[in-house]
This record gives C-alpha cells, sequence and structure tokens, in this order.
C-alpha cells in the first residue's frame, strides 16, 4: 500500500501521529510526502517529523534548494543529499522536478545514486494553470513504483 500526502492537506495532530502510527502497524507500507514550497521554507518540527517516516518525497527544484537551505547555485545532487540526510534519516527516494528533467535520487545506508530522466517542457505560453502538476507527476510516478517499485523511469515516465 501506499500513503501519499501533501503537507498543507495536515493538521499539526495528523503531521505528528499518522505517519508513525501507520509505519508501526504496517511498516511495508510506503509514504509518499509532498511538502510543498510554504512547509519548505521552514522545515522544521512535526513537519521533519514527518519526513523522517517518509519513504518517498516529492518536490520541485526551488523547493529542493529551500528545504536544504542553501542557494539555487548549489548543485542540486548536494541539496538532494542534505535533504535526505536531515529529514529523511539518510534513506529513500526523493523526487526533484526542475524544468526540463526529473531527477531522482536513492539512499541507503551505504549509497546515493542518482538518475535523471529529461523531457521537452511545453513551450512558453502553452500552459495555462500549473496548479496541481506536481501533484499529477506524484500520482503517474506512485502507479509505476507500485507495478515495479525497483524500476523507478517507469514512475517517472508516467508523472510526466
Amino acid at each position: 500500500m501506499v500513503v501519499d500526502t501533501e503537507a498543507l492537506a495536515l493538521t499539526e495532530t495528523v503531521q505528528s501521529n499518522v505517519p508513525r502510527q501507520v509505519k508501526r502497524r504496517s511498516p511495508v507500507t510506503v509514504i509518499s510526502f509532498d511538502p510543498g514550497f510554504g512547509w519548505c521554507m521552514d522545515f522544521t518540527g512535526v513537519l521533519a517529523d514527518f519526513a523522517d517516516v517518509s519513504d518517498i518525497m516529492s518536490m520541485n527544484q526551488l523547493e529542493l534548494f529551500a528545504a536544504a537551505n542553501c542557494s539555487s547555485v548549489a548543485d542540486d545532487k548536494h541539496a538532494a543529499r542534505l535533504v535526505v540526510d536531515r529529514f529523511m534519516g539518510g534513506r529513500g527516494i526523493l523526487i526533484a522536478r526542475a524544468p526540463g528533467s526529473v531527477t531522482y535520487y536513492q539512499a541507503s545506508k551505504d549509497t546515493f545514486t542518482t538518475q535523471t530522466h529529461r523531457y521537452v517542457p511545453l513551450p512558453e505560453g502553452e500552459v495555462i494553470d500549473a496548479t496541481s502538476a506536481g501533484d499529477v507527476f506524484a500520482a503517474g510516478f506512485l502507479a509505476g513504483f507500485l507495478v515495479d517499485p525497483h524500476d523507478l523511469e517507469v514512475g517517472i515516465a508516467l508523472g510526466m
């Protein structure tokens, strides 16, 4: 089972209790978390606790740099490693969306691998409203992840 959440939809009580209860009752349940930009600017307290039990985090490039507390001139891989180490206990999958690419970072105790999937973005002016684009990406990614959790490329392609 996969549980996908977005920070804005969560109250403090839910943020602090539900993820740990889910993991305690069903350790094989995968928790996916999209913190959103506002929360990435202040990644503390219950939000950091929630990220700690998450198996997958999904964010755009601006959110990645905000959560890593580094400038946008930093290297994406360095920022991703900071986020995974600080908030995910050094393990898990971090998906970072940027214009023209999606990169996943997969960390375990001993490894930190990365793979980038490039795509051609829509021409400027063709996107009328990008509201919930990250949610749509997450849905496609998680659908692919459920089919084959070892082939993250399928999930990225479905999310695009």
